[in-house]
């Protein structure tokens, strides 16, 4: 009978609409939120704070002037009323995460709707990412999880525009205002752009059985995006130029191509093996005892044991919930899909890091680098898990992965 009323409430859970948004907040704060008290500015956050308080929001016009020119029309709209208060920037950058979280779930589930176990999966992976661990940097990198939100809410967009019946040159509209604020702020997220022909491939499914069809409504549909990234480039090589960092891979091209191609592979196999075992390998790096004391040992495995039951609650409660597709018949090939868009997704993501041939790393200041690979990262690994056929092996291999990233985040909040 326990059971039985255990079934029913995770199924009660699992019908209620806001079920993933309120667990992955949960799992969110349990991670980063607990450790607001504790935190104030860090890193490129004190110039940027004491801007505003010299001179108010305006003066962010001129200080990204040279490298990110149009960053600061988000910037007029969160430092009036965050002003320059560490406890409102830690807060902000905590909802911000979840922003880019809910973003993340809300694509994932539009492109693969008969996959709701991945789509949590993937939001819980990207809220949680281990490759980065500048979460206290608050005032920068709320800033840069909004606008990897506003991506992720282009694309899911647009799945839904070349789906629906009604409205569509209005969500298309929609998709490509969102994507073009999100690229022309800040280089981050520019490189995603090149995913949305294989997410409008996949959006298209049967509705194009002929391959020719399908092509031609693909190219279509993407003519608009694929004209809005030709002029993010032609701006950002011809008028804004590289202002911080040297096209470094062009440089190299114009002396020895094959060698500069080399470096280049070389480097891209390098960042996606740190990127993905390298980022999720950290979590079984388990703390000493000698190094945190055991109030800290203590505190690591409270929040390791929470977030890994809160994790085991979202899961298990979208493991029950029925997963039709649009054609109404479950779809198997979400796993090998979602491993490959992961993977196309980590190598387009990080075109500013290779072009620049910065190094990706695991530690601070290079970790920022992981950020434009993460979704594909996160995106990989939910599809990874998905090739498991047991749902208990692949429930358990997940929550162990979510409640050791939370640890490893704990790890760099208390420094």
């Amino acid at each position: 009978m326990r059971v039985e009323g255990y079934r029913q409430r995770l199924g009660s859970m699992a019908r209620w609409p806001y079920a993933i948004p309120a667990g992955l907040f949960v799992a969110i704060f349990l991670t980063y939120g607990v450790f607001i008290p504790w935190h104030g500015f860090y890193w490129d956050d004190w110039p940027t704070a004491w801007f505003n308080y010299l001179q108010g929001p305006g003066v962010y016009w001129q200080v990204f002037a040279s490298d990110r020119p149009i960053l600061p029309w988000l910037y007029s709209l969160t430092s009036p009323w965050l002003g320059h208060s560490p406890l409102a920037w830690q807060c902000f950058v905590v909802f911000a995460r979840w922003v880019a979280g809910v973003c993340a779930w809300w694509m994932v589930r539009k492109v693969w709707p008969s996959w709701p176990i991945g789509a949590a999966l993937t939001a819980l992976f990207f809220s949680l990412y281990p490759g980065f661990k500048q979460a206290p940097v608050a005032i920068i990198y709320s800033h840069f999880f909004l606008l990897f939100g506003m991506s992720f809410a282009s694309f899911g967009v647009l799945v839904v525009s070349v789906r629906a019946q009604s409205r569509r040159r209005l969500l298309a509209v929609i998709a490509l205002l969102l994507g073009a604020l999100s690229i022309f702020s800040i280089e981050y997220t520019a490189g995603l752009e090149l995913i949305r022909p294989l997410l409008l491939w996949l959006a298209f499914g049967s509705a194009h059985s002929r391959g020719w069809s399908r092509l031609r409504a693909l190219l279509t549909n993407w003519a608009p995006y694929a004209l809005l990234f030709g002029a993010y480039l032609g701006w950002r090589v011809l008028v804004l130029g590289f202002p911080t960092y040297q096209p470094e891979l062009l440089t190299g091209m114009d002396a020895d191509l094959m060698q500069a191609l080399g470096r280049m592979a070389s480097r891209m196999i390098g960042a996606l093996y740190t990127a993905t075992v390298g980022a999720w390998g950290q979590g079984l790096d388990l703390p000493a005892l000698v190094d945190i004391g055991r109030r800290g040992l203590l505190g690591y495995a409270a929040i390791v044991a929470a977030v890994a039951g809160v994790t085991f609650l979202i899961l298990r409660t979208v493991g029950d919930a029925p997963a039709a597709s649009v054609e109404g018949t479950p779809s198997r090939a979400w796993p090998s899909q979602a491993i490959g868009v992961g993977l196309a997704a980590m190598v387009a993501g990080g075109l500013p890091v290779w072009v620049t041939q910065l190094p990706v790393g695991l530690g601070y200041p290079w970790d920022r680098l992981t950020l434009p690979l993460s979704l594909g990262a996160c995106l990989a690994a939910a599809g990874f898990l998905g090739l498991f056929r047991g749902r208990g092996s692949r429930l358990v291999i997940a929550v162990a992965m979510l409640g050791l990233s939370a640890g490893t985040h704990s790890g760099s909040n208390r420094s």
